[in-house]
């Protein structure tokens, strides 16, 4: 006895016989020594009668016993047919029928199947990064050649070009002749080549919204010379933050295609949106999202469908995919299929099998194309069915910063220092007529943090494939931070000089308070110094501050009343009486009048106790506030990086590892070392120490008396010498009261509410990467607002190291767990400082502020009488730039390289529509309009300076001043 199957396919060749619709007959013999020699099918229906002897069938895979042969009938093709009964029979040798079965055979659906052809660009993985440049820019060379080479083929199998990041255009344009790149530019005028808009495949979670505005400036370079900009590419990162919408949709950006690798991120196992999908901003923005839908192929899916091998791969195995397709309830006639691997030399062969695909085949059509043309395509076809979606789409790869600590927090904080630089140097800019802005120097810090913060990882975490080029990847991939960080001071110095040198010089010693910020407000002043300042030691409201955490090399910390914005304000040294402190309290407690801190024996505080509102701040469990928590995972990671990724089932299919706490630090019962490390008018710090487990901790805490505001810094040292501890994951626990259990935290370019209600299906909740802040609200709206300039990754309530989250969840304990190294990383040391404010109702402009005046403090220059300064810079009341509604924050004001023009970032923080003034007090002329991220005039008509923004709309403007 045979058991037979009937499976038609959507796969329609072209015969003389005219279409012919393949179907698949698979045949098993249920019975010991049945034999597939010499059997056919015979069909009857549709008024034919086909005859299919003595076939050849293909055994099995696996030695299923189950064999397979293809025969074909008549293709009914397009939905205006109705469906056709056939007859199927199985025959012997001497036709005898052996097994019959009745199959309806639907209409062929009129399938077409977009081919991208690209090649994965991976920073430092498969290769130094160098070569990865030389790579890409080859692959372009090539892309030109096969252009031209086949431009007499049929249009549907004319080589076209995607280039997958603008990292790989700007390599090409600094090492090739300008009529090379002229020739790029003429083939994407032409659709042959896609320039896509991002420069690389970033962690965006972990960037600065500075770094996130940077991220279409080299595809506007291309834009300008008249290339197309209407899509970007984020491939093997299975995320990207919110914020990223408008910055793409005000570039000009339509159109986003994700390839979310599922290694460690099981996307598809989560209840992923449907494809494709317009994925909104809290703006109103949009893009329209396709993302690939094998899980473990992602950009390399093409290749799994014989797009590399030839035209019988592909007619073995597309139909398989095209009926997964249709099972799935996938209602489109077109889909995308792309060709890539990393750093992978161009590929013609999906050309080659298009063509001679196309030759022999009716249906599915098969196209190379562009992957803005597949997406303009389906949204004319069916644009109004696609489904809308808000919320963050948090990556599950953000924590591999915690592969490499140390750098990952100079990274950091390089964000911050570069930002901080941008500004200063904007600043001196408008003040200065003699001062050059670094806008070369600017661009290439920019651009290598960009590319430091890529998201192979730090480069010398990926193992080069040639292991012999290993040191030299490490090298390569360190300067991406090194050479920022040296540029950041250099900007940073000559800025300050700029500033300095037009502050008109005061009657007497002062010190002269600049404000970087963009709001008018009080705060702490910084003055750096190399030596010590007699004059600020004898005023009482100057406080020297060396060697701590906090406070890198020497500086005196002082306080200023509402300075302007971008403007300065003149503070008279001696000239005020000192300000009255509590002092500290027995060594068990530090004390003002805004709060109170209670030291706790066997652990680094206690409580924190907000005297304005009376409010406990920090549960007193168990945890440590300000512990390190050492996490062992139930499933050894440390064949990770490298490794076979493949054969990580677990992790591809979202397997949860079941983990323990092996240790908090301090234990109970340990000892703390105290001593008070300074005590002044601004600030009084305290400094505790321990040892346990492989570690050496020291935690510094600091009260300011001017300011709202206690720091906990934390320095972490792994013992030289202590054995080996086992694999572990290394955690900072800062478990807050459980009534603030209602979380927002800021990600770059916005702010989201983590959990399920905030954020797209299938994103990742295990963790969240973080930017300026975190606010821990009850009920009522009181809380506190945290931040960090070192430490990125954050999980709440619990640890949930690989728990792949899916369902509904929401964070309900006020506990917050930074995640912040590996047992198997190459580190020894690690510096992090957090900051934290409280309030009877912290609002998102609150947040916003707060995190402001931490990394922004004023800068503060100590001057003596001094003769005459030529054109004085004499500051407005109402600072250099100013919006009217604090609701609507300016978040970026930066100098363009096109003489008086300045790019300014807005945005609504209280969620309604909300009008502002524009002002730019002292510019005799100051012309707005709308515009690109770098500059460049979208809408011709000029702008008013009164605007109306919608609920958490972000909005790029370009203004045009003169003093």
């Amino acid at each position: 006895m045979y058991r037979m199957e009937v499976t038609p396919l959507q796969l329609v060749a072209k015969t003389e016989q005219g279409p012919r619709q393949l179907v698949e007959i698979s045949v098993e013999g249920s019975e010991k020594g049945n034999s597939l020699a010499g059997l056919g099918v015979h069909i009857r229906g549709c008024g034919e009668e086909l005859c299919f002897d003595n076939l050849k069938w293909r055994p099995g895979e696996g030695g299923s016993g189950k064999a397979t042969a293809r025969v074909h009938v008549r293709a009914q093709v397009g939905l205006e047919h109705r469906a056709q009964e056939y007859t199927f029979a199985l025959v012997g040798p001497s036709g005898e029928e052996l097994s019959t079965k009745r199959e309806y055979l639907q209409p062929v659906r009129e399938w077409e199947v977009f081919v991208a052809v690209h090649s994965h660009c991976d920073v430092g993985f498969t290769h130094p990064p160098s070569e990865a440049a030389a790579i890409h820019s080859k692959n372009l060379d090539l892309a030109l050649a096969a252009i031209s080479a086949t431009r007499s083929w049929p249009e549907e199998a004319q080589v076209k070009w995607t280039v997958e990041n603008t990292w790989q255009l700007q390599n090409y344009r600094r090492t090739r002749a300008p009529e090379r790149v002229e020739q790029v530019v003429e083939a994407a005028k032409a659709g042959r080549i896609e320039i896509t808009a991002c420069y690389l495949h970033n962690h965006f979670e972990i960037l600065g919204t500075n770094q996130l505005h940077r991220i279409t400036w080299e595809g506007e370079w291309w834009k300008r010379r008249g290339v197309p900009l209407t899509s970007a590419m984020l491939s093997d990162i299975p995320g990207a933050t919110w914020g990223v919408i408008p910055v793409l949709a005000s570039a000009g950006v339509r159109y986003l295609f994700m390839a979310p690798n599922n290694f460690g991120a099981p996307f598809h196992r989560c209840n992923p949106p449907p494809r494709p999908f317009y994925w909104r901003a809290r703006g109103g923005e949009e893009l329209l999202v396709w993302y690939t839908g094998d899980p473990r192929w992602a950009y390399i899916e093409g290749a799994r469908y014989g797009l590399l091998e030839g035209v019988e791969a592909v007619a073995a195995k597309l139909p398989v995919h095209l009926a997964e397709l249709e099972g799935s309830g996938y209602p489109y006639d077109a889909v995308l299929l792309q060709v890539a691997f990393d750093n992978d030399p161009l590929q013609a062969a999906p050309a080659q099998i298009v063509r001679l695909w196309n030759e022999a085949y009716l249906m599915p059509k098969l196209r190379i194309a562009l992957p803005s043309e597949f997406l303009s395509e389906l949204e004319a076809r069916y644009g109004k069915a696609f489904p809308v979606y808000e919320g963050d789409w948090p990556s599950w790869w953000a924590a591999s910063v915690a592969g490499y600590p140390e750098e990952g927090a100079r990274s950091r904080r390089a964000h911050r220092k570069l930002e901080q630089a941008e500004r200063l140097a904007t600043l001196a800019d408008m003040v200065n007529e003699a001062y050059t802005y670094p806008h070369t120097s600017l661009d290439e810090a920019y651009d290598d943090l960009l590319t430091f913060d890529e998201h192979s990882g730090l480069k010398g975490v990926w193992v080069a494939f040639r292991q012999h080029k290993q040191a030299q990847a490490t090298a390569e991939g360190l300067a991406y931070l090194s050479r920022p960080l040296k540029a950041v001071s250099a900007i940073t110095e000559a800025a300050a000089a700029g500033v300095e040198e037009k502050i008109p010089r005061p009657k007497e010693p002062s010190v002269i308070a600049v404000s970087t910020s963009y709001q008018k407000g009080p705060g702490l002043v910084r003055v750096d110094s190399a030596e010590p300042i007699p004059e600020l030691d004898q005023d009482p409201n100057w406080q020297r501050l060396a060697g701590h955490f906090a406070y890198e090399g020497l500086c005196y910390l002082g306080y200023a009343q509402d300075v302007p914005p971008f403007s300065w304000q003149d503070i008279p040294v001696r000239a005020r009486a000192g300000t009255a402190k509590q002092p500290v309290l027995g060594g068990k407690a530090l004390a003002n009048h805004y709060y109170t801190i209670e030291l706790g024996d066997g652990r680094p505080l206690s409580q924190i106790v907000d005297r304005e509102t009376g409010a406990s701040l920090l549960d007193e469990g168990r945890l440590p506030f300000g512990s390190v928590v050492l996490y062992q995972p139930g499933r050894p990671n440390s064949d990770l990086p490298g490794g076979d990724f493949q054969a990580r089932d677990d992790l591809y299919e979202g397997v949860p590892d079941q983990g323990d706490i092996r240790a908090v630090v301090p234990q109970e019962g340990c000892k703390l070392s105290t001593e008070l490390a300074a005590d002044g008018p601004q600030v009084t710090i305290v400094r505790r120490s321990c040892l346990a487990a492989e570690l050496s901790l020291t935690w510094e805490i600091t009260l300011y008396h001017q300011v709202k505001r206690v720091d906990l810094a934390l320095h972490i040292q792994r013992l030289p010498g202590a054995l080996k501890p086992p694999e572990q994951i290394y955690y900072v626990a800062l478990p807050f009261a459980s009534q603030f259990a209602r979380v927002d935290h800021a990600i770059p370019g916005t702010w989201t509410s983590p959990g399920s209600s905030g954020q797209i299906p299938g994103s990742c909740m295990d963790f969240y990467g973080v930017e300026d802040w975190i606010s821990l609200r009850d009920s009522q709206g009181s809380g506190v607002v945290l931040t960090s300039c070192d430490a990125s990754v954050v999980e709440y309530d619990c640890i949930k190291f690989n728990q792949f989250l899916k369902g509904k969840w929401a964070p309900g304990t006020g506990k917050v767990f930074f995640r912040i190294g590996h047992s198997h990383g190459a580190w020894s040391k690690l510096t992090l400082a957090f900051a934290l404010t409280s309030g009877e109702r912290v609002e998102l402009k609150d947040a916003h502020r707060f995190a402001q005046e931490v990394y922004h403090p004023f800068v503060g220059f100590f001057l003596t009488p001094d003769q005459k300064t030529q054109n004085e810079w004499l500051p407005e009341p109402e600072g250099s730039i100013c919006s009217t509604n604090e609701d609507v924050a300016v978040t970026h004001f930066f100098k363009l390289d096109q003489p008086g023009a300045y790019l300014v970032w807005l945005q609504e923080l209280a969620g309604k529509a909300s009008e502002t003034e524009l002002l730019f007090p002292g510019h005799t002329v100051a012309v707005l309009h709308k515009s690109t991220p770098t500059g460049l005039i979208v809408e011709g008509e000029e702008l008013s300076p009164k605007l109306t923004l919608k609920p958490y709309q972000t909005l790029c403007l370009r203004a045009l001043l003169v003093r």
